[in-house]
């Protein structure tokens, strides 16, 4: 599951696809999050509980990189952060 920018009507979608395909062969649109959610993925830590997966995802969720690929996608200033 992507959670991907629409450039061409400037709105934010998910999109999933079968097959391992990805939104990286589309043209129009920009991937800013992507979550496995395959039971392969998952099963040996949570089994069948994917909405404690999908928990402990969100958790750890880099959303600054997220922000920076839509604010790239924009054309919006971006300012990179820097760790100590």
């Amino acid at each position: 599951v992507y959670f991907v920018y629409d450039d061409a009507s400037r709105k934010f979608d998910i999109l999933s696809f079968p097959n391992a395909d990805t939104p990286l062969t589309l043209d129009a649109v920009t991937p800013l999050l992507a979550c496995d959610v395959w039971e392969h993925a998952y099963y040996q830590d949570y089994e069948n509980d994917r909405a404690k997966y999908m928990s402990k995802f969100f958790e750890c969720v880099d959303y600054h990189w997220a922000e920076r690929g839509w604010k790239l996608a924009t054309d919006q200033e971006w300012v990179e952060m820097k760790y100590q």
